[in-house]
């Protein structure tokens, strides 16, 4: 698996507090890493995330600087040029033979191993060349109410090596975020896995776990736009090996304090889970129970 690292100065602040987790949750000799920059970032922060990824025993780490067009700024036309300048990479210089996650800064692992789990879960899945979280796209309107107009796979998610061929992901030149764009062609056609593993909590903050065991979040600041994803921020889903949206990093912060070294839980956190009946270290899926029907 390709694990790609898109960031810029918005969210490197989240990148930089996440390395010390992805570190600990590895391994990844089986993986190569991108890490795509936006223009004007920092060349000394830039030359030390590729330090600490490069400590983490990838098979390569490949880094670029893509110009993007000027249209591409701000939400959602920033992010949607930082997708389209991967897939340029991805389609025309790196020549993919594999899968590639598109891992924004606001993803957490929550497992050590989980890079090669969720590459094997793509590979049970191969019938379907797109792995993520499966969201309905909602249409919002003046006097508040919205509707439902059909459903995508959320954009940090799991992608074929041939993704041109499903859809175009380099229009840009629109007001909707690509993973929405590209909703019909990858989800209305019955072409992605709605995955347990990977839990989506949209623009979520204050994460703590409570005495019962259970991680629990609050929602955070949602940008204003016609349109909006799923209204709501859900507990954390003890098989999740990834959780997508926490925006104040408090999420790494609760799974670094609760693991050592080694991305072994610490003997509380462990008696935790035990009393809930999960074991930290069971990340394989072992059959297709871990895709949502």
């Amino acid at each position: 698996m390709l694990l790609v690292l898109p960031v810029c100065d918005r969210d490197v602040n989240l990148l930089v507090g996440l390395l010390p987790l992805l570190k600990r949750l590895g391994p990844y000799g089986n993986h190569r890493a991108l890490l795509v920059f936006a223009q004007h970032m920092d060349d000394a922060v830039k030359k030390s995330i590729i330090a600490s990824l490069k400590e983490m025993g990838f098979k390569a780490v490949h880094r670029a600087t893509p110009m993007l067009n000027h249209w591409e700024e701000g939400w959602p036309a920033g992010p949607n040029g930082m997708f389209r300048a991967t897939a340029e990479l991805i389609f025309n210089e790196l020549i993919l033979q594999q899968p590639w996650y598109f891992f924004e800064p606001d993803n957490t692992p929550m497992k050590k191993g989980w890079l090669d789990v969720l590459e094997r879960q793509w590979r049970m899945s191969e019938d379907r060349p797109f792995l993520g979280s499966i969201q309905p796209t909602l249409v919002a309107f003046g006097n508040g109410e919205t509707m439902q107009t059909g459903a995508h796979m959320v954009g940090t998610g799991i992608y074929p090596p041939d993704l041109d061929r499903y859809c175009d992901p380099l229009n840009t030149q629109t007001d909707e975020p690509f993973d929405i764009r590209m909703g019909e062609a990858i989800v209305g056609n019955d072409r992605a896995r709605d995955t347990r593993l990977i839990q989506h909590n949209w623009s979520s903050i204050k994460y703590r776990r409570g005495d019962d065991g259970v991680i629990r979040c609050e929602r955070g600041e949602v940008r204003q736009s016609n349109v909006v994803g799923a209204p709501i921020v859900r507990d954390v889903n003890p098989e999740a090996l990834v959780v997508h949206g926490c925006k104040d990093g408090s999420l790494c912060d609760l799974i670094l304090s609760e693991t050592d070294e080694n991305g072994s839980p610490v003997k509380s956190i462990d008696l935790a889970r035990k009393l809930m009946g999960v074991k930290h270290s069971e990340v394989e899926p072992s059959s297709a129970d871990f895709f949502e029907p």
